[in-house]
């Protein structure tokens, strides 16, 4: 190898073998023997290594300096440190090099560093940028172990009325009422909590805390495992959540007076309504042959108007009794519901020759007085009386709402998607444009003059109104001239 002596060391065939660069450096400086691992390492083959010295590859240290550790090593007998090699085209890598005096020869293993690097400064950059949110963050984030806090933010501590040197070392029972107001222990739910995390559950969970005051407080706790500077812990992230829940109850309350105000003063409006309306009718006949033809029309306008009114109010009362209070959730068979909404709207259905087609492994049509087939609709957590009213006005109005120019089709669906049934019910109507897709849910907005087609302007609002206090959605899509799909959920009952 180019005149250089290669020691004659019995271990050497063994480190050759070595995944690490290995080299055989003599006191000079010069590589005299290497691996196939070190000439993949710098790009050169193993002939071409045997013919450089160590400053010709070493890219930190200058010739002195490498010449100054070689002198180090040939007293300590060796030494390990971090170094940055130049390969043979041009580009760095960093290594760490650890380096054994034997007889003479300076035994060297060469690790490419490079990657590991690259992952310690992400992790490090990763840490910076939690630290940043750890300490800007608006919710309040602790860090727990066995022993207690190991960390928590100044939003947390201030949340507490606490310092974060206090904090440390606490448990969250002692930030705790001794029970919570289900009865149970804080100590035992903060347990399971706890436990249920560990066995990699995510748990997200309402809370009532204690302020360092002794006032009671609720927050919104999500917490998750994490590993924390190689310490396994909880993460807990708390959010107070006593504004949002003054806000909801006042919510709430608002809305009871609010449903309570409709309900009185419709049921109060009809007895004065029927008498108005009575009153005309009795006018109308008494005097009907008397009235010329302006007369007879202001008297049919006012008799209209006072039926449309008592319409009106006694759809506003329905409205009105749809409260959450007055919903029985329970299984109920959608079929039965569905069934008995048929048998209400048997008249429109005759009248305009409407198709009814339940949509199940084949479509079946209905036909009125007969009851339907079994299994055609599923199980519900619902209110039978609402959802035989949600029905029938889906249905109502896909029959109210049909093409002149040909028989109206209305097709009832159901599929299963997660832990709820998505409903359809769908028609070959007139359609409704996309703009008016969010009003027709809104309360006595009409699409149609009074003129048209009879209605209040309130089925629809009734609708959505049953299905989000059932826990659901609805919404509409549709294409004018073709027909509408009204889609709603329930929840499943398994």
């Amino acid at each position: 190898m180019t005149g250089r002596v290669v020691p004659s060391n019995r271990f050497i065939t063994a480190f050759k073998a070595s995944i690490d660069g290995f080299m055989v450096v003599d006191p000079k400086g010069r590589i005299v023997d290497c691996n196939a691992a070190l000439a993949r390492l710098t790009g050169y083959d193993e002939a071409e290594l045997t013919t450089i010295r160590i400053p010709d590859i070493e890219a930190l240290d200058t010739a002195e300096e490498v010449a100054a550790r070689i002198e180090r090593m040939t007293v300590s007998g060796g030494e390990r440190f971090a170094s940055r090699i130049r390969r043979k085209d041009g580009t760095l890598i960093d290594v760490e090099v650890s380096v054994s005096l034997a007889d003479g020869y300076f035994f060297t293993f060469v690790r490419d560093t490079t990657e590991s690097k690259a992952t310690l400064g992400a992790l490090r950059e990763s840490e910076a940028k939690y630290h940043a949110l750890f300490e800007t963050a608006n919710d309040g984030i602790f860090l727990l172990s066995a022993e207690g806090y190991l960390d928590c933010n100044q939003k947390g501590a201030e949340m507490y009325g606490r310092s974060r040197e206090s904090l440390l070392g606490c448990h969250p029972g002692e930030l705790s009422p001794p029970r919570q107001p289900d009865g149970r222990l804080s100590l035992e739910v903060v347990a399971e909590k706890i436990a249920a995390v560990q066995r990699g559950e995510t748990s997200c969970f309402e809370w009532q805390s204690l302020h360092a005051d002794g006032t009671l407080f609720d927050v919104e706790v999500m917490l998750s495992y994490i590993n924390f500077r190689g310490v396994p812990c909880t993460q807990a992230i708390v959010r107070d959540i006593t504004e949002r829940k003054r806000v909801a109850a006042e919510l709430a309350r608002s809305n009871a007076e609010l449903e309570q105000f409709a309900y009185a003063a419709s049921h109060d409006l009809q007895e004065p309504l029927r008498l108005v309306a009575s009153y005309l009718q009795l006018l109308a006949r008494s005097l009907g042959p008397r009235l010329q033809g302006d007369e007879q029309e202001y008297l049919n306008h006012a008799v209209e108007g006072a039926h449309r009114m008592q319409s009106l109010i006694r759809d506003l009362l329905k409205y009105a009794r749809i409260t959450r209070g007055s919903l029985s959730l329970v299984p109920t068979d959608s079929l039965e519901a569905c069934d008995t909404a048929l048998v209400n709207l048997a008249v429109p259905i005759q009248a305009c020759g409407a198709t009814i087609l339940m949509a199940g492994e084949s479509s079946t049509a209905y036909v009125p007085g007969q009851k339907l087939a079994p299994g055609a609709m599923p199980c519900v957590l619902a209110d039978k009386t609402q959802l035989t009213r949600l029905f029938q006005n889906l249905i109502g109005n896909a029959i109210k709402y049909h093409d002149p120019a040909r028989p109206p089709v209305v097709r009832l669906s159901a599929r299963r998607e997660g832990d709820v049934w998505r409903f359809a019910v769908a028609d070959n109507g007139i359609g409704i444009e996309p703009r008016f897709f969010e009003r027709i849910f809104q309360i006595f907005q009409r699409l149609h003059g009074k003129g048209q087609y009879e209605g209040t302007g309130i089925g629809l609002a009734m609708c959505k109104k049953i299905v989000e206090y059932h826990g659901g959605t609805i919404h509409v899509e549709s294409t004018p001239g073709v027909g509408s799909t009204f889609w709603f959920d329930l929840k499943a009952v398994d």
